[in-house]
């Protein structure tokens, strides 16, 4: 058994959209071409996502060593950027209060108004909260996440 790739970046075989703007969760599980005038969010906002297949949110914050920037504008959701970042936990017993690593966090996550991760620890989650950032713990497809995180910030 083999996973199934999504959007290949290099032969571009299961793509919709153009290059560099993957649309195709949105024609998952049957869904149509056309969209709702309900479904669609007038919300713009840049989503910074953890994930260690660029499929699914599946990694906790502090074990990261790239954050994807993703911006979301009005139902599209497109990636914009991967960012290499140094890991700020490398487990149970390593993860301090270090300055320069709350300083690295700070500067990833400059432009982004929602961190969207599996887990994170709640003294990076009440700093990235004091900067005005939206941070959300969950688990699912990228697209389909920040999807959600559209609708609950419309709904805030």
């Amino acid at each position: 058994y083999l996973k199934q790739m999504y959007h290949c970046r290099q032969c571009r075989a299961d793509a919709i959209g153009s290059l560099g703007q993957d649309c195709s969760a949105r024609f998952r599980d049957d869904q149509t071409l056309s969209t709702s005038a309900d479904e669609k969010s007038e919300k713009r906002f840049t989503a910074l996502v953890t994930s260690s297949d660029r499929q699914i949110i599946n990694q906790h914050f502090g074990h990261a060593e790239n954050f994807y920037i993703y911006r979301y504008d009005e139902g599209m959701v497109q990636l914009l950027e991967i960012r290499d970042v140094k890991k700020y936990c490398g487990g149970p017993g390593e993860c301090e209060d270090d300055e320069e690593k709350f300083a690295q966090i700070s500067k990833a996550a400059a432009d982004c108004d929602v961190i969207l991760t599996m887990r994170i620890g709640e003294r990076p989650r009440r700093f990235l909260e004091q900067q005005g950032k939206r941070v959300i713990a969950t688990y699912g497809f990228i697209n389909e996440e920040i999807q959600k995180a559209a609708n609950l910030l419309e709904h805030v």
